[in-house]
């Protein structure tokens, strides 16, 4: 399943370290914005390291699923979309 990972982090170490896990699963839409298909498995996983790198009381994440239906309604476009998403969304 596709999602949207998006995160503040107040500590430049922590996002570089919350940064790295997320390039090796997802698309860089934007700095701190990410587009992953994920398995269940792959998902908790990310969940679990993504809690224990934050500090709760001044870092952020928040977790999107979308489902096809959305995805395929969603518009994106800019810079470099097109070698990003290939076919899996509506590019303008």
């Amino acid at each position: 399943m596709d999602y949207f990972i998006c995160y503040d982090i107040h500590s430049p170490k922590r996002l570089v370290a919350i940064s790295k896990v997320l390039d090796s699963y997802g698309f860089r839409m934007q700095k701190s914005f990410f587009a992953c298909d994920l398995s269940l498995e792959e998902l908790q996983y990310i969940r679990t390291v993504l809690i224990q790198k934050l500090n709760k009381k001044e870092d952020k994440v928040a977790i999107y699923p979308i489902c096809n239906k959305c995805k395929m309604q969603g518009l994106y476009f800019g810079c470099n979309v097109e070698t990003l998403f290939e076919k899996r969304f509506q590019i303008l």
